[in-house]
């Protein structure tokens, strides 16, 4: 999983609506690699099974922050794509729990986007390439504790490229829950405290387009992109 910072977020935070948040962490040198999972339609629409069809991982790295930059590598690839999720980390020791106290070991939740470029993603049957590119899977802005997120499987979920809506829908969509890919994920590993996972995005991305890619209008520098989880804050950050 990767790794973040689970202890020192700062001082808490009290918002509208009495949420209590902090601010989004950031992913310090060494640790383990991330583990994600493909849950929601645009992930997973013609599989069926278990969660692990569409997990895939992520060497430790610092991700971006809300109100950041990404620095698109053109020399490699010019697919870029969105895809906001809602994340969940860690704040204890995880090792083969149930569905029924998956959510226990969830310290709270972030907004995040699994910014991806699908040419790189598409070179092989494994989507690492494409996710771990420099600055990718920003999160943020806040990270509210787990007692405050009522239900994370039912948050609306919202994506806006230069202000206009690109996805529209909720967490409930989701073909694997968030206490199904914890369970399955720690039957694999051990998840530690601090690791965050990112849990899929709904339709509504570029690369699930029905025209062909060369026509698709893929992101580009100078693009705002903005990613919004009920009650978890809004994620805005800049390509260029």
């Amino acid at each position: 999983m990767l790794r973040a910072a689970g202890a020192g977020l700062g001082a808490r935070r009290r918002l509208t609506g009495g949420l209590s948040r902090h601010p989004a962490p950031a992913a310090p040198p060494g640790g383990s690699g991330a583990g994600r999972a493909g849950s929601s339609s645009v992930h997973a629409r013609d599989r069926t099974g278990r969660p692990e069809e569409r997990q895939h991982g992520q060497p430790t790295r610092i991700p971006d922050r809300h109100g950041g930059t990404i620095a698109l590598p053109t020399q490699a690839a010019r697919e870029f794509d969105y895809e906001t999720e809602l994340v969940m980390m860690f704040g204890r020791e995880c090792r083969n729990v149930s569905e029924a106290d998956a959510l226990d070991y969830v310290a709270g939740y972030c907004t995040g986007n699994d910014f991806s470029a699908r040419d790189l993603q598409t070179l092989t049957s494994q989507f690492m390439i494409g996710k771990t590119s420099d600055g990718f899977a920003p999160l943020g802005p806040y990270l509210v504790t787990a007692d405050r997120v009522k239900d994370p499987n039912n948050l609306k979920l919202k994506t806006l490229v230069n202000g206009q809506v690109r996805q529209d829908w909720s967490t409930d969509d989701m073909i694997f829950n968030c206490r199904q890919l914890i369970s399955f994920a720690s039957k694999v590993m051990t998840i530690r405290p601090g690791d965050i996972f990112y849990t899929g995005t709904p339709q509504g991305v570029i690369f699930g387009e029905k025209i062909p890619r060369e026509d698709r209008a893929w992101l580009k520098p100078g693009d705002e992109v903005v990613s919004e989880l009920e009650g978890l804050g809004a994620l805005r950050f800049r390509l260029v």
